[in-house]
């Protein structure tokens, strides 16, 4: 399948640069697989469009402050350091990054944060380039989640544009709304964005309703940003990311499947999570609770085996995700459905809007 195939026209002032304030009143292109209807809600429909027992399946995972704006000590050129697997709770001291620019980052210079260049600094290993570099860091402690928030910025995407170090006003948005509200397990350098619409409100109203809840984590590794560079789709060698599958996430999954109650991925990374996780057999569908890597490419003439429906964004021209909605519909009618919402004017990508296939 070649990766021209997967291509549409974006409007670049289509691009949300800025998060709704109100997340839940994004808009929602709803799509009816069964019917092949299309229609334009907003986000708080969700509570006018799931169904009692339905179950979404969120991804928990919390963004790390993995942008490092940084200075070469002597010279004071700037170099920004991006740490492609951040840390959580545990603090580590070896990381991949991807530096920019490359040029700058050459082995055996340190690289100190500058919006703290007391804490330490980094120590190139590798310089990388188009391929990751290697950094030590060096500093009173070990890095983790919580040492980055003093020495990072949110690692936005590079389509939303930022200066070096945004502003005070600026950066207060962006710490809060390029999160999930639900987010706990620190460990990101991405947000899960389909999740970015849910507000407690809504939540709320949804489990009035009847509607259940379950988590799984997935950590978005940098490597999500990067493009597919290959002429054929499955040539395209897809990043490795750490998730887990709990036991009682894996119990709900197991029941909601069982009495045929449809399970609602909300994002690429859930569904990611359960197609890699679980296998499907004479006994039903199975998976072992706990920690492991996925490296899952799901493009159409995938079967999946668990997501019944599916709430995610709008997807850059020629990405692996575009790739998995057209896998879970059909690529051409995805692609149609996309030149519809550019002409209604659909914010999109990671600030923007939001669809339902249902």
């Amino acid at each position: 399948m070649n990766t021209n195939d997967f291509d549409y026209v974006l409007p670049e002032d289509q691009i949300a640069q800025t998060p709704l304030r109100t997340r839940e009143l994004s808009r929602l292109c709803v799509v009816d697989r069964s019917s092949g209807s299309l229609s334009h809600r907003h986000f708080k429909d969700l509570n006018e469009l799931l169904k009692p027992g339905d179950l979404l399946v969120l991804n928990n995972s919390r963004v790390v402050r993995a942008r490092i704006p940084c200075q070469k000590e002597g010279s004071g050129g700037a170099v920004e350091v991006f740490l492609l697997e951040p840390p959580g709770s545990t603090a580590q001291r070896r990381f991949r990054v991807f530096f920019k620019p490359a040029r700058k980052a050459q082995a055996g210079r340190r690289l100190r944060p500058l919006l703290n260049p007391e804490a330490g600094y980094f120590e190139v290993l590798e310089q990388g380039g188009e391929e990751p570099g290697l950094v030590e860091w060096q500093g009173k402690s070990d890095l983790d989640a919580g040492a980055l928030e003093c020495l990072g910025v949110m690692p936005l995407p590079p389509y939303i544009k930022r200066e070096r170090i945004p502003n005070y006003a600026q950066s207060k948005i962006d710490s809060r709304y390029y999160q999930n509200i639900f987010a706990t397990e620190a460990g990101s350098a991405a947000a899960a964005t389909a999740g970015l619409h849910f507000s407690q409100k809504l939540i709320a109203q949804l489990k009035k309703k009847g509607i259940e809840f379950t988590e799984v984590t997935l950590h978005v590794g940098a490597g999500t940003f990067l493009p597919v560079k290959t002429e054929s789709l499955e040539a395209h060698a897809m990043h490795h990311e750490r998730y887990h599958l709990g036991a009682d996430c894996l119990a709900q999954i197991q029941n909601a499947k069982r009495e045929k109650r449809r399970v609602v991925a909300v994002g690429t990374t859930s569904v990611r999570v359960l197609e890699t996780a679980f296998t499907d057999g004479p006994r039903g569908l199975q998976a072992s609770p706990g920690w492991a890597e996925t490296d899952i490419f799901i493009k159409p003439g995938y079967h999946f085996k668990v997501v019944d429906a599916l709430i995610t964004n709008f997807h850059q021209p020629k990405s692996t995700l575009l790739a998995l909605v057209s896998a879970f519909y059909e690529r051409s009618k995805i692609l149609h459905i996309y030149e519809s919402c550019v002409r209604e004017k659909y914010r999109f990508l990671s600030y923007g809007d939001a669809m339902f296939i249902i």
